[in-house]
């Protein structure tokens, strides 16, 4: 992966993110935004927890990298194809 590229997040099916994505899959709400822009980030670290259909979904760090931005916080309602997240690799 290229030193510095950044990466948009989604959620996938709550189990593992194992390539960057970008949005949520489905709409639920945010109950933990369990990270800040600027913090350094390690590889399946948890970011974000979303609940949808009675189920708590996990977003991890896909790889070590850096939060650029968050766009969510805790109590948001989301929508299918909602960015959540982006993170930037290499730092």
């Amino acid at each position: 992966m290229p030193e510095g590229q950044r990466f948009p997040l989604r959620i996938v099916d709550g189990l593992r993110l194992d390539k960057p994505l970008r949005d949520a899959l489905m709409p639920g709400r945010i109950v933990l935004v369990d990270t800040v822009q600027g913090s350094g980030v390690s590889k399946g670290q948890k970011l974000i927890v979303m609940e949808a259909m009675k189920m708590e979904l996990i977003l991890s760090a896909p790889f070590d990298g850096v939060v650029e931005t968050v766009k969510v916080k805790v109590g948001d309602q989301v929508t299918e194809g909602t960015l959540l997240a982006i993170i930037r690799s290499g730092e």
